[in-house]
């Protein structure tokens, strides 16, 4: 089996509050994707850096979710995850509300990381929870390193595009 580390690495936080996020793809430390994320309405809007808008409709129906569903299941069977960081920071003045919040996520985190130890037991993981009490600010960010097999992640793409070839040809 050929597996190559091919160090992807992908930075994403966003503020739900402001709906305005961040988005890094880096492949071997060459950043590869930058933009800033928002949703409005049924679109994905990526900004460039030179307020370039990308507007990528969100179009969920059954065949897409089963198309999406298919490939999922299949990468996450081949993709082995290195380390997997999140971190959350919660602010508001209201304390009660953001305490609450804030030890519902800590335990979602400890559910998180059993499911993900029990899969890939070397995986390291690890789920951060910030609180404050001066603004309101919701913001979340993610972090992980994978390891794909360069042949599996080829015969993925061929599967998949052969798939909604074969989906095409059933509504003709």
């Amino acid at each position: 089996m050929l597996a190559i580390d091919l160090r992807v690495k992908l930075y994403f936080n966003y503020d739900v509050l402001k709906n305005i996020g961040n988005i890094k793809l880096k492949l071997f430390g060459i950043t590869i994707f930058k933009s800033q994320v928002s949703l409005i309405g049924e679109y994905f809007n990526f900004i460039k850096g030179n307020k370039k808008v990308i507007q990528i409709k969100i179009n969920i129906n059954n065949k897409n979710i089963e198309i999406i569903k298919d490939t999922f299941s299949y990468y996450l069977k081949k993709i082995f995850f290195i380390c997997f960081y999140n971190s959350f920071t919660i602010s508001s003045t209201n304390p009660f509300l953001c305490t609450m919040v804030a030890g519902s996520l800590k335990s979602a985190g400890g559910v998180l990381d059993s499911i993900v130890n029990s899969k890939y037991p070397n995986t390291k993981f690890n789920s951060n929870v910030n609180v404050g009490f001066i603004e309101n600010a919701f913001k979340v960010e993610l972090y992980t390193h994978l390891l794909i097999n360069l042949f599996d992640l080829i015969w993925s793409f061929i599967k998949t595009i052969y798939r909604r070839s074969m989906l095409v040809y059933e509504k003709k």
